[in-house]
């Protein structure tokens, strides 16, 4: 690279891939005097270090404190490709709670509220209470509506807190969007949890609805509305999270629905 000092009239390459400056004088012969700035070398140019930016005088010259020239500026090619980062929803809020689902490793679900409750983050697990018989006892025992899921009630930040606490896998999210809960879905999870012996079993998906829909007329789930759907060959009363993207099948008695 050329770094001209005395208005040079001709560029040229040296030996050692430098570029050169020559002077040459009105007659056309080279100039031999010297630059304000820094003393010329006999031959009348100077080298430039393409890495550093340095000046330095050639082989044989005695200057040795080089002219250092500021940083060179990176120019932008017209030809390169601009990133474009696609802006995902986010319904995080600053100060108001809202309800987000957060995966779980299998069968870490109470591990994960316990864990988040010593942190101040308020931590859902929906249960079903079912009756298992064994060979010499009967036991009541809990299992997860949903497994794999935790629900958390959070502001932004508590964002971070959750994704670090152990075996809680991230955030679920939906076409990249992290989407809060709604409350009557949550509300709807709470009223089958108090519901003890039911029957529930959750299936991803919204499975295609069969004939009317009925209601709920008796019981925790009282006023409850959905359809009956065939599965397995049995009748089920279906009640779908579209938030979630879950149905909801639960074993009713038929004197409990009504037509709507």
């Amino acid at each position: 690279m050329l770094v001209p000092l005395c208005h040079p009239e001709r560029i040229r390459p040296n030996y050692m891939g430098l570029s050169v400056v020559s002077h040459r004088r009105s007659d056309g012969s080279l100039r031999d005097d010297k630059a304000p700035t820094l003393p010329l070398p006999r031959s009348g140019y100077l080298r430039k270090n393409r890495n550093t930016g340095n000046i330095f005088p050639p082989q044989g010259h005695l200057c040795t404190k080089p002219a250092l020239l500021p940083p060179p500026q990176k120019l932008k090619t017209q030809n390169s490709k601009l990133k474009t980062e696609i802006m995902s929803v986010n319904q995080l809020h600053q100060t108001e709670p809202r309800w987000f689902a957060v995966h779980t490793r299998a069968r870490c679900e109470k591990f994960v509220q316990r864990a988040l409750a010593k942190k101040s983050i308020h931590a859902y697990v929906p249960l079903s209470r079912v009756l298992r018989r064994y060979v010499r006892s009967t036991r009541l025992t809990e299992k997860p509506i949903i497994p794999g899921y935790v629900f958390v009630k959070i502001t932004k930040v508590d964002y971070v807190p959750v994704l670090e606490t152990e075996n809680a896998v991230g955030f679920v999210r939906f076409d990249k969007d992290l989407l809060a809960i709604p409350e009557a879905e949550i509300d709807l999870l709470r009223r089958i949890a108090l519901e003890d012996g039911l029957d529930v079993t959750a299936v991803p998906g919204l499975l295609l609805t069969e004939g009317d829909p009925v209601e709920i007329s008796g019981g925790a789930l009282t006023g409850l509305r959905g359809h009956i759907v065939k599965t397995e060959g049995k009748r089920r009363f279906q009640v779908a999270l579209e938030r979630l993207g879950y149905s909801l099948l639960i074993t009713v008695d038929a004197g409990l629905l009504g037509r709507v």
